[in-house]
């Protein structure tokens, strides 16, 4: 019986721990190691523990994030007045069956810009800014691992396809 009160109290403090974690907002990895301990201390415990209610939550780091929409690009610009060259590309990328949109602030900062993308969903971001005007490319970037790489412009359309898996157009 002493074990048994041993055990409940270890299975006791192994769940503030876990509960602890979870409001620092403790890394998913370690939240999980602290939780299959729990249940290794509630497992000794046997069957008849089942009938206490125990809920676990699941991290938020952990759940799927759920897309808001089908957009694949989003057109963004790095500094002001580039509305138009934003407009134009949006333009170039629709014509092409590539589901593209822009934020329609006329001057919106590029972290709100990203910060929309990673919201919504949207895999990609076409960045344009004034050197890259000047150079002739856009600066293409996965939301989910922020890598960026330099594309010429008149290869964009089959870049971006590649990326989404849309078929390439072989005209």
């Amino acid at each position: 019986m002493a074990e048994r009160a041993a055990l409940e109290e270890l299975v006791k403090l192994q769940g503030e721990r876990v509960r602890g974690l979870k409001q620092q907002k403790a890394s998913a990895e370690l939240i999980e190691e602290e939780v299959a301990k729990l249940l290794k201390l509630k497992a000794q415990l046997g069957p008849d523990e089942s009938k206490q209610k125990f809920v676990l939550k699941t991290p938020k780091a952990l759940e799927e994030k759920i897309r808001t929409t089908e957009t694949q690009v989003l057109v963004a610009s790095a500094q002001k007045k580039l509305l138009e060259e934003r407009l134009k590309l949006v333009s170039e990328l629709w014509d092409a069956g590539i589901k593209a949109e822009l934020l329609y602030k006329k001057n919106p900062k590029l972290l709100n810009q990203l910060q929309y993308c990673e919201e919504a969903g949207i895999p990609l971001v076409a960045i344009i800014g004034e050197q890259e005007l000047k150079d002739g490319v856009i600066k293409l970037r996965s939301v989910t691992s922020r890598e960026e790489v330099d594309v010429r412009r008149e290869d964009l359309v089959e870049e971006i396809k590649r990326r989404t898996g849309q078929p390439l157009c072989i005209c």
